[in-house]
């Protein structure tokens, strides 16, 4: 059953590399065999990603300006 809050395609969007069972986004481990998910599925990946390219692009904006 599908809460209201969540909408399918946000709960639901990677598949198991090993079952091919779709999992939940933000998990560890799939929940039907326990495989651990793709770093891509953890639930830091992404903000951490966008901190890292957000501080590069600062980092070479003020290399190109100070010089």
């Amino acid at each position: 059953m599908r809460s209201k809050d969540t909408p399918a395609e946000a709960r639901q969007r990677f598949r198991c590399p090993a079952c091919v069972q779709m999992m939940t986004y933000g998990r560890g481990q799939c929940e039907n065999c326990g495989e651990v998910t793709p770093i891509y599925n953890w639930r830091g990946f992404w903000l951490g990603l966008w901190i890292c390219l957000g501080l590069s692009a600062v980092g070479a904006l003020a290399i190109l300006i100070l010089g």
